[in-house]
């Protein structure tokens, strides 16, 4: 079956993926709807709270340099309890981004499929997942067996007390469903969105995943950002769909989360 141009009637499994971006895309015209411009407000709707965060704690920073360091290098209960906190504020930031992005879609007779929300092939996607997986395990065993070949001493990790129920829930709710869901909105759907009509493809999943990385404020969270944001513009661009992608990122937050 071959699309008609009515974007009700896709199947997604049917045809190729490129033809279904083409063909929604056409439909409702997100290269027109969102610019530089309505990202960067959509950006500062995102993370106002998180502005707000740094600056009520910028004098605690400034005079606690341990706490500045761990905070930095991700590492001791410092780092743990910031996580948390930004999980909390995450949420008014998303939902006054999704509110913002749901006026331009109505404004521009778009809906959440021209940003990405739309089915996606189960086989092909679960290959995309599993391959970042395995990816990032081989990953973890090369950096162990240069450490070990280099003789690199472990590094002495501090004892951190066992996190609360509600720090988990907080901590999960924040870093596992709202963060990923309104990065992989923000940063694939609308930025990557509208750069990939702009840019070359690589050069628009190279800008939205460096931006995706920086607004991770930390050198030690830029390093793992980075790979995943362009891992996460590929499966969008292959699959038609951010949804896979949006449960990757679920996972690896999960497992970041666990391990911490």
């Amino acid at each position: 079956m071959r699309s008609t141009g009515q974007g009700a009637g896709l199947e997604i499994g049917t045809i190729p993926a490129e033809d279904i971006e083409a063909t929604i895309e056409r439909q409702f015209g997100i290269a027109r709807a969102y610019a530089w411009p309505e990202v960067a407000k959509v950006l500062a709707l995102y993370y106002a709270p998180m502005v707000l965060l740094l600056a009520v704690g910028a004098a605690w920073l400034l005079v606690d340099q341990e706490g500045l360091r761990q905070v930095l290098l991700g590492t001791a209960d410092e780092a743990s309890t910031a996580a948390v906190v930004a999980s909390v504020v995450s949420l008014p930031g998303t939902l006054l981004a999704l509110a913002y992005i749901a006026l331009r879609n109505r404004l521009h007779g778009m809906t959440w499929a021209s940003l990405g929300v739309r089915k996606a092939p189960l086989g092909r996607s679960l290959k995309y997942m599993f391959g970042f997986l395995a990816l990032a395990v081989m990953a973890v065993l090369g950096l162990v067996a240069v450490m070990v070949a280099l003789q690199v001493p472990e590094p002495e990790m501090a004892v951190r007390p066992a996190r609360s129920a509600s720090t988990w829930i907080w901590l999960l709710v924040g870093a596992v469903i709202i963060g990923p869901l309104g990065e992989e909105l923000i940063h694939r759907g609308m930025i990557f969105g509208f750069l990939r009509h702009r840019h070359r493809v690589v050069i628009a999943a190279l800008i939205s995943s460096v931006i995706f990385a920086l607004l991770h404020l930390s050198p030690v969270a830029f390093v793992t950002a980075l790979p995943l944001g362009l891992y996460l513009c590929l499966m969008y661009q292959r699959l038609g769909s951010i949804v896979p992608g949006l449960v990757l990122h679920m996972s690896w937050n999960l497992l970041v989360s666990l391990a911490g």
